[in-house]
């Protein structure tokens, strides 16, 4: 298990590879939900990650604000992650 205190990057990290916007950190989730369906996050080592909520967040841009929605929250990734086809 990952230790947020120490080993959490709260940045966001665009990723090509991944299908969905992924977060470790639950509290920066807003409309959560549990997450239902029985997909996993596959990690680069092939591991797969449980994934336990999802919901939607704000990052801030120097226009105005970036807004995400269908966010999967798993808490053994250190990294948040933007699923770059998603944005465009």
């Amino acid at each position: 298990m990952v230790n947020k205190d120490s080993d959490f990057e709260p940045s966001w990290l665009l990723d090509y590879d991944t299908s969905h916007h992924v977060t470790g950190d639950l509290a920066s989730l807003t409309l959560v939900y549990d997450y239902t369906g029985n997909d996993k996050l596959v990690d680069a080592n092939g591991k797969g990650l449980t994934i336990t909520h999802s919901g939607s967040t704000s990052l801030p841009t120097s226009s105005s604000p970036l807004h995400l929605n269908n966010v999967l929250y798993v808490l053994d990734i250190s990294q948040n992650l933007l699923f770059v086809s998603q944005l465009f």
